[in-house]
Order: C-alpha cells, then structure tokens, then sequence
C-alpha cells in the first residue's frame, strides 16, 4: 500500500503560514497542516477538514451539521465540531477572520486563569462543552446540564477570568 500526498487549498479562518497536504492511504484519506514558521504539523481527519472547507457557507451549527449530514451520511453532535474548534483555537490554529464567523468567534477571544499565583492561558475545550451544553440543536442524546457556577462575592473566580488583568490578585 502506497501514500500519496498532495497538497491542497488550505480552508478559510486558518493562518496563510499554513500548508494542507491531503493524504491517501488506499481507501482512507486524512489532512496534515504544516505549519512552517513553527515547523510543527497537525493531523486532521477527513471530517474535520470538510468541516473547515463548507465553514465559510454555514453560518449556524443547525446548517453545518446538516450539511455533514448529506456529505458523510451519517449524523454527528455539535460537541464533536465545537470540541474540534477548540483544538484549533488551543493550538492557535484560527487566523484573525474567524472572529468574523459566529461559530468560531468564541473560541477567538482567549480567557485566562489564576494557577499557583501564575496568570495562564485557559483551554478552550471547556468552552466548547459550555457551548455544546447550552446549544438544544446537537444531533444525537441530549448532553445533562452543568451544574450553575457558585455565586460569586464580588470578585472573579480564576474559572470566570477573560483578561490578565481581570485575574490578578489584588
């Protein structure tokens, strides 16, 4: 069995430094993006590739995933895509435009936590799971609900921080 690669476009809302390569393994095909100033590669499943190539035309989750729908003939949850973006966004994979989408504005705005006195990056995955939790379209069982946040006194726990200033000690 023989590997073929080619390179390909690369989908909208990822950074020009990116290269995509398709690759072809037989019958099974999957995504590499290169990144060359980091000299890093990403493997992407074929999903998630056509994922971010029909993105562009799919402004709602409704019609993004009925558009897996018709491509892959099987169904996927809005977790799964909201839990690929955040991949993206974690690995600062988004370019600036995908602030301009509305699936993928949210996991353009980086919040940050309080970690042994050190302000840190938060992940987006949980993010994603918020986002998916809230969200009454997701194909498949329905996700159980979060359990609602402590009240807050008046200062912002490390989970609730959006800015490095917002979580510095006071």
């Amino acid at each position: 069995m023989t590997d073929q690669t080619k390179q390909v476009a690369l989908p909208a809302y990822l950074p020009r430094r990116l290269q995509a390569f398709r690759i072809a393994r037989g019958d099974k095909t999957s995504y590499v993006l290169r990144d060359k100033l980091a000299d890093k590669t990403y493997d992407v499943e074929q999903w998630q590739f056509f994922v971010l190539e029909v993105l562009p035309g799919c402004e709602t989750a409704d019609k993004l995933l009925s558009v897996f729908t018709d491509r892959f003939g099987r169904q996927i949850s809005e977790r799964e895509v909201m839990t690929f973006f955040a991949e993206l966004a974690d690995n600062k994979l988004l370019d600036a435009e995908g602030a301009k989408h509305p699936l993928l504005e949210p996991f353009t705005k980086q919040g940050y936590a309080l970690e042994q006195g050190l302000i840190k990056p938060k992940s987006f995955e949980e993010l994603a799971a918020k986002l998916a939790a809230n969200a009454p379209r997701s194909v498949g069982p329905a996700p159980t609900p979060a359990p609602a946040p402590p009240a807050s006194s008046g200062s912002p726990s490390p989970a609730h921080c959006t800015t490095p200033a917002h979580c510095a000690p006071a």
